[in-house]
């Protein structure tokens, strides 16, 4: 094989490897991290670990936007059921379902407080 055809068989295999990056599900934490000590910096922790590893690889890794729209103002343009919809149903390129209903509801949440 020429190394044209191996640079673009391996340009192809990046560009699924990012895709698949967009809907990977979280890994289950085995206790390694110690949580914040009270129990609203625990959720936010968790929620933000969620939007890590589940939605930064579209939408940065602090909001910004990437492959996906930013979403550092997202709730001064949509309330938090709106940003729920989107988050269970998909919208465009983004597909639904990437987190679980208990997860979708917690991030709904907090990227509604994000204006």
């Amino acid at each position: 094989m020429n190394q044209r055809k191996k640079n673009v068989m391996l340009s192809g295999l990046l560009v699924l490897a990012l895709a698949a990056g967009c809907g990977s599900q979280p890994e289950t934490n085995s206790g390694k991290n110690t949580p914040p000590s009270s129990s609203g910096q625990v959720a936010e922790a968790g929620v933000e670990e969620v939007y890590q590893q589940s939605c930064a690889s579209c939408h940065g890794l602090s909001l910004e936007g990437g492959i996906g729209p930013s979403l550092e103002k997202v709730g001064s343009k949509l309330n938090e059921e709106q940003i729920l919809e989107v988050i269970t149903k998909g919208r465009g390129q983004m597909p639904s379902r990437l987190v679980s209903d208990d997860e979708a509801k917690k991030l709904a949440a907090w990227l509604a407080e994000k204006k």
